[in-house]
Parts: C-alpha cells; structure tokens; sequence
C-alpha cells in the first residue's frame, strides 16, 4: 500500500469568493468554494482569512465546516492579517484576540491559525515577546489548535530573529506559516528551505504575467521544499479576479507535476487531483 502524499496542495478561499463559474451562474460565496474548488480545481484543503468570516456566528462557521467536509475540501488554516502585539499594555487584548481566534478555526474545523506576531529591539525584548506568547498559549490550549507564526514588520521580517521566537515560545503548539511573497529577494529560496522544518503550512504566491504562472519559479519551490523533506500543506495563492480560476488551475497544474517529478514512485499515486496511476490511465 502507498504512503500518504508528504505535500497536500491548498488554496486561499477568499481568492474564490465572487468568481463566476460559469455564463449565467451566480458569483460563488464562500460556502459555495469548497465544492468547486474539489470539483472544478482538484483541491482537497483551503485557507480561510479572518477577513472572510467577520460577522459569523458559531453556528454559522459550524454550517461552513460542515458544507466544506460534504465537498471533502475542508479548512485547514484560518489566517490573520493583523498584528498581535505580545509586549506592554497590548498582551491582554492580545490574548483575547487569539483566543477568539482559536475559537473560530475549531468551529470550521481548522487545525491551525496564522497570527502575525511583531518584535523589536534586542535579546531582551525577544525573550520578552516569546515568554507572553507562551504564556497566552498556556491560557487558550483547551483549543487544540496550532498557531503559525507569520513573518511580518516590525521586526519578524529577519529570518534570524523569525525563527529564535518560534524557537524561544517553543512547544508543540507553535510553528511557522512562510510564504514567498513574505520572503522576497534573492535569498527567498533558502529562507523556504529554513523555515520549512517550522512550518503547518507554506503560501506559495506565484509571480503571473498575462494569467500565465511563472513555471519554472514554481518547479523551484517544489524542489526545494521536496529536497528538505516538507510534509504539511502549501496554500497556492493567486491575486483574485475574472481569471482566477484559470491561474489557479494552471499554477496547480504545474505544482502537481513538478511535485510528482520529484516524489519517489510510490507517493505520486495518492497525490489529490494528481495524475492517474499506470492502473487507472490503461
């Protein structure tokens, strides 16, 4: 029997909310991108940004986590945009913010939240910031959910500093959610490379020209993230617009064979929405 795919491709649910499938058909909400993202896109996980859930009861986020589990496209990360400031007068309502937080992922069925933590200053203030963060996950553990610490400014923007905090917090609550629109420049490779032992999931922001996906930017990531060992999710993330179906589909299209190149024979057949199997295409 194979073993299970070690990268699960995802995409970011909000980049799909208002597309038009189709002639005639009504823009998708959120509730509808699950289904069409299994069905049409072969994707079997989503990223849900706090930003598209904001006004939503429990009961409401319940209903959405059982709408994406009936289309076996469930999310698997909800992700914030804001900071959240572990240091001075801010912990407290820090703390209160992860906790709701933590409290919508396990109402749609998320196992981790992406949070963005800042940190100025030297050694002292780094230990600082990562004892607060410890201490708050201490309060909110009931959860169960892992929280994924974005690199953001001020200060997280340095992969040195990025990785001593998640290091500092320690636990197996606490990793890291990279992406390559966060790590731009030359060195954006090896910053992958480095935080992919960190990471519950990696954002992979593809540069497109004309709705076409940098192909070859993409095979590098794929090798590289293979060549480390990767074995959690990569949310392919496109800006959303008309065509946003359709670089979706080609980005993942070129994710899956890239990915398919360089994993060992026995783990191509179980990657979702991948090639058929020597059985299957006869």
């Amino acid at each position: 029997m194979a073993s299970a795919a070690p990268i699960l491709p995802t995409t970011c649910a909000a980049s799909l909310v208002g597309h038009v499938p189709a002639k005639g058909r009504a823009p998708l909400e959120l509730a509808d991108v699950p289904a069409f993202a299994a069905e049409f896109l072969g994707f079997r996980g989503l990223n849900a940004p706090v930003g598209s859930l904001r006004g939503m009861s429990e009961a409401q986020l319940q209903h959405l986590a059982h709408r994406a589990d009936q289309a076996a496209c469930p999310f698997l990360a909800l992700v914030d945009d804001g900071i959240l400031p572990f240091d001075g007068p801010s912990i407290d309502a820090s703390t209160a913010r992860l906790d709701r937080l933590l409290r919508a992922a396990r109402a749609i069925g998320a196992a981790h939240v992406g949070v963005r933590v800042p940190c100025e200053g030297g050694e002292p203030e780094l230990a600082r910031v990562a004892r607060s963060v410890r201490e708050a996950l201490g309060e909110v553990s009931r959860h169960e959910v892992t929280v994924l610490l974005r690199p953001c400014a001020p200060g997280m923007r340095d992969l040195d500093r990025f990785t001593a905090l998640i290091q500092r917090i320690g636990g197996f609550r606490i990793g890291a959610m990279s992406s390559t629109a966060m790590l731009g420049g030359d060195q954006w490779l090896a910053a992958i490379r480095r935080l992919a032992p960190y990471s519950g999931c990696v954002q992979l922001v593809p540069p497109v020209k004309r709705s076409k996906p940098d192909g070859a930017y993409i095979k590098t990531f794929v090798h590289a993230l293979v060549g480390v060992g990767y074995q959690n999710s990569v949310c392919v993330t496109v800006e959303a617009g008309k065509d946003t179906a359709k670089v979706l589909d080609a980005a993942t299209t070129i994710f899956r064979e890239s990915l398919e190149a360089d994993l060992p024979g026995d783990l191509v057949e179980t990657l979702p929405g991948g090639a058929a199997t020597d059985e299957e295409g006869e």
